[in-house]
C-alpha cells in the first residue's frame, strides 16, 4: 500500500513539474514570436504611437534605417500608386545582412530564417499584408535564405487600405523572434 502511495505521488509530482515546465515554454515561445505590447523604446517620445506596438520593435530613425541582429534594412519612398488599376501602397527596401556571430545553430538557422513578415497597419488598426504579385520579394527571399552576405534590394507594395495620416509599415524578418522592423508613413 505504502508502494503505491509513493508511486501516486511521484506520478502526480511529475505531472505538476510537467505542466509547469510545459507553460513556461509556451509563455516564453509566445512571447519571443508575437512580442510584448507596448511602446518601443526606438520610437522617439515626441512621435505619434502605432497600433499593434511592441517593446521589441525597431523604428526606423530619420535616415529610414532599422537594425535587428545581423540584419538592416531602409525603406525609402512610400507612396500610393496604381498599377493595371490596381490601387497600392509601395515603397523601396534595401537590405544588409552582416556576417551573423552565434556559436549556436539553432540560432544561426533562425537568422538566416528570411521570414518576410510584412504588413501595413493604417490609422485604422485593420493589418494589411503585402502583395505578393506586386512586390519584388522573390529575389529578397531567395537572398536571405541562402545566407548571403551584403545586400540586396526591391520593392514592397501593399493592397491599398484607403485612409489618410500615420501608417506603419512592419517587417519581422526572423523566424521565432518578437523583433520587428518600423518605418512611421504619412500617407494623404
Amino acid at each position: 500500500m505504502i508502494v503505491l502511495v509513493l508511486i501516486v505521488l511521484a506520478g502526480g509530482g511529475l505531472l505538476i513539474a510537467a505542466v509547469a515546465v510545459g507553460n513556461r515554454v509556451v509563455h516564453h515561445l509566445a512571447t519571443d514570436v508575437s512580442g510584448t505590447p507596448g511602446r518601443p523604446r526606438s520610437l522617439p517620445s515626441s512621435a505619434s504611437g502605432y497600433t499593434g506596438e511592441r517593446t521589441q520593435d525597431q523604428v526606423a530613425g530619420p535616415t529610414g534605417t532599422a537594425t535587428v541582429g545581423s540584419l538592416s534594412a531602409t525603406a525609402r519612398d512610400w507612396a500610393r500608386t496604381t498599377v493595371l488599376g490596381t490601387p497600392l501602397v509601395c515603397g523601396d527596401v534595401a537590405i544588409h545582412r552582416a556576417a551573423v556571430s552565434t556559436n549556436n545553430p539553432f540560432d544561426l538557422a533562425l537568422q538566416l530564417g528570411g521570414t518576410f513578415d510584412w504588413e501595413l497597419v493604417p490609422p485604422s488598426g485593420s493589418e494589411v499584408s503585402f502583395d505578393v504579385s506586386h512586390s519584388s520579394l522573390g529575389g529578397l527571399t531567395d537572398y536571405l535564405t541562402g545566407g548571403h552576405i551584403g545586400d540586396a534590394g526591391g520593392k514592397v507594395c501593399f493592397p491599398d487600405p484607403g485612409g489618410r495620416g500615420q501608417f506603419a509599415v512592419t517587417w519581422q524578418p526572423r523566424v521565432l523572434r518578437a523583433e520587428r522592423l518600423v518605418w512611421i508613413v504619412s500617407l494623404h
